[in-house]
């Protein structure tokens, strides 16, 4: 599924989609959650696209220290790692945004957003 890129890159605009991924992530680590079936507290957002090109809700993941690391190192030179790009994409689109999409009409109607 591809996703136009956002307008001009805004903080604020990132910050609060930063916030509400990690809300609607229940901050837990989704690769964990989803790939491993464990639980595992999230602390870092991830910008799948980098934060400049993409920051809107669907190129945002929460994952642990250590997945964003692992992430990161993918992107480095000799990096080899279980998580990249491709896999993070493919793991949002098959079941980050559907849970997100459920989550987010629940908090809705429950007042919380």
């Amino acid at each position: 599924m591809e996703f136009p890129n956002p307008p001009k890159y805004d903080k604020a605009e990132d910050e609060k989609n930063v916030r509400l991924a990690a809300q609607l992530d229940l901050e837990q680590c989704q690769w964990h959650l989803f790939v491993h079936n464990q639980k595992r507290k999230a602390s870092y957002p991830h910008h799948i696209y980098g934060r400049r090109r993409r920051w809107d809700l669907d190129g945002i993941i929460s994952l642990c220290f250590e997945c964003h690391q692992k992430v990161h190192m993918a992107t480095q030179k000799d990096g080899v790692t279980e998580i990249t790009r491709e896999k993070l994409i493919e793991l949002m689109e098959d079941a980050v945004i559907p849970c997100r999409k459920v989550r987010l009409k629940a908090l809705t109607e429950l007042g919380r957003i």
